[in-house]
């Protein structure tokens, strides 16, 4: 850890010695089961990668990076973390990313895709997805990089994530929603027009075809390296069309298909909620089904219109912030896709989901409100529906006299995105709800949180601006 924090003042000159020398140190400690060691590595690692990645020769990745898959499915969960931490930042640091985030991620798929592969393996493999999509998505594309994450990819990693949506182990489950999530935020551009497309387009593009055409770091890179053990050379043969036999109906589009496969399968099926489900795994739908949403609006007030109804009073407080998050999200963008002309029913029903739910005790519910229209105010703002949103500001300025500081700095991020300008220029109810917020402001002024106080004197000096 020591040598972690001061590896940055490593004279360049001398990174390559370090290297040489460090190498099986390296190693040796990453393969220690001991969870306080592991633990200390997650933070320590990727600081030692990020300083000495440049000087690692093309071998001594590979060699570095095979054992790093090897910790990557351990049963120990601080050793897959650490293991996916460093092999992140060991690609992302190294000399050739784009080679290397390929080797990577189709090494992770195919652990992900194998039939016989254990709980850990799964949990490992997605793991490691879920950090190289985020971490890819902040890597320069260069042009001579551009094939290492390519819509192959995603098409692969979208089936093989449905496809363990079916595993009996709801800690696979878990992993592979989340990395559906995270793929939709950090990929929503080359999905987008992958989901619009007909999932009978979708399944001709495996039609004839192995899992190992649709692994291009592997053609880049020495079949001796890291992905030639006798499993992989296996999973390689696995035929497409088997893998995504029965998952959507052929004739459906599949970026309704697929929401309509998440919420029958965990949310509310013939009308009924599902029951046996857990709440986080819940949760984790409800949040694919709002990057979905992103991508198009029309997914939720046309195919799953139900569920903001069904679950806008759950009793679990995670389940109804997530249904107005998901509310909110619709708005949003169902107005920028209508340049804030259109209007729905559904923005006018959304909303009022919003200020019932400021009735309910839990003050995690009510930080839920305020987190889900700060999601849309600023739309609403721009549309001509102004008393709707002096309506909704109205039932949320009572929070200011919460008990929970949260809440309270959640409302004063929804003050600071009203322009007070604009609603006088369109409603007569304007100069009343100044009034009420200022008010609201200058009781939140004497509050005795500290965080409260300085949350309340940036918003004063936003909308005084």
């Amino acid at each position: 850890v020591r040598f972690a924090e001061l590896a940055y003042l490593i004279k360049p000159q001398k990174c390559r010695a370090y290297v040489m020398n460090l190498l099986p140190l390296l190693i040796a400690v990453c393969t220690r089961e001991d969870e306080a060691i592991q633990e200390s590595l997650i933070g320590a690692m990727p600081k030692i990668v990020t300083v000495l990645g440049p000087f690692f020769s093309e071998s001594e990745l590979h060699s570095f990076l095979r054992n790093l898959f090897d910790i990557l499915v351990s049963k120990l969960s601080s050793s897959r973390r650490m293991a996916a931490e460093c092999i992140t930042s060991l690609c992302h640091s190294c000399l050739k990313p784009g080679i290397f985030y390929s080797i990577s991620l189709e090494k992770m798929l195919v652990l992900t895709v194998t039939d016989d592969a254990s709980s850990h393996v799964l949990i490992g493999g997605f793991l490691g997805l879920r950090k190289i999509l985020v971490s890819v998505s902040e890597l320069p594309r260069k042009e001579e990089d551009q094939y290492f994450f390519n819509l192959d990819h995603v098409s692969v990693l979208f089936l093989v994530i449905f496809r363990s949506l079916s595993h009996s182990d709801h800690n696979v489950i878990t992993a592979a929603l989340s990395t559906l999530q995270t793929l939709i935020e950090q990929n929503g551009r080359q999905l987008s027009a992958l989901l619009r497309g007909n999932v009978g387009n979708w399944n001709a593009r495996f039609s004839g075809k192995k899992l190992g055409d649709f692994m291009v770091g592997t053609r880049h890179s020495n079949k001796n390296m890291l992905l030639a053990t006798e499993i992989e050379e296996g999973a390689f043969s696995i035929e497409m069309e088997d893998l995504c036999k029965g998952l959507f109906r052929e004739e459906g589009v599949l970026l309704t298909e697929a929401a309509l496969f998440l919420s029958a399968k965990f949310l509310v099926r013939d009308g009924v909620m599902v029951k046996g489900v857990r709440v986080s795994v819940k949760s984790l739908v409800i949040n694919c089904l709002t990057e979905l949403t992103v991508i198009s609006p029309d997914l939720l007030s046309h195919h799953l219109s139900h569920l903001p109804a069904t679950f806008k009073t759950n009793c679990d407080p995670m389940l109804q912030g997530n249904i107005m998050a998901l509310c909110g999200t619709y708005i949003l963008h169902f107005l920028e896709k209508s340049y804030y002309l259109g209007w729905s029913n559904y923005c006018e029903d959304y909303m009022k989901i919003f200020i019932e739910n400021i009735k309910d005790e839990s003050s995690k519910v009510h930080k839920a409100c305020c987190d889900a229209t700060k999601i849309c105010i600023p739309a609403l703002m721009k549309t001509k529906h102004c008393d709707s949103v002096i309506n909704l500001i109205e039932s949320l300025l009572p929070l200011h006299l919460s008990s929970y500081w949260l809440v309270k700095t959640s409302l004063l991020e929804v003050i600071k995105e009203i322009n007070f300008t604009y609603l006088h220029c369109f409603s007569d109810r304007a100069r009343y709800l100044q009034k009420e917020v200022l008010s609201a402001l200058f009781v939140m002024l004497k509050d005795e949180d500290v965080r409260v106080q300085s949350a309340c004197s940036s918003c004063f000096a936003t909308i005084t601006d």
